[in-house]
C-alpha cells in the first residue's frame, strides 16, 4: 500500500475516535457525543468533556445549522429564499404617483 493509502485508512479508522460535531448557525462547532436529536421538541442534546468536566447540554434546532453524527452530516437549518420586495409587500413603499407628487 502507498504512504497516502495507508494514511486514508487509517483516518477513516479514527473516525469514529473525533466523536460528533454540531455546527451552529454562527459557523462555531461543538464536539462531544450527540445523545438524542428529539425531532418533536425539536432539539438536540449532546454529552461533552471540557476541563475533565462532563456536560450535557440541548440545542434547540433554530440555533444549529448542521449535525454530524457517526460520520453522517445532517442540515438543520431551513434554507429559504428570499423574495424580492414588491411594493404590496413592503410597508415603508411608495407608488409611483405618490413619488411624482413629491
Amino acid at each position: 500500500m502507498t504512504k497516502v493509502a495507508t494514511l486514508f485508512a487509517i483516518l477513516l479508522m479514527a473516525l469514529p475516535l473525533f466523536g460528533d460535531t454540531i455546527e451552529f448557525n454562527n459557523g462555531a462547532k461543538l464536539n462531544g457525543t450527540i445523545a438524542k436529536v428529539d425531532d418533536t421538541s425539536r432539539s438536540v442534546t449532546i454529552n461533552m468533556t471540557v476541563r475533565g468536566r462532563s456536560y450535557t447540554r440541548r440545542y434547540a434546532f433554530k440555533d444549529i445549522r448542521s449535525i454530524t453524527q457517526n460520520g453522517q452530516t445532517r442540515s438543520l437549518s431551513k434554507v429559504t429564499a428570499s423574495k424580492p420586495a414588491t411594493a404590496s409587500s413592503n410597508s415603508n413603499s411608495r407608488s409611483e404617483q405618490e413619488i411624482r407628487r413629491l
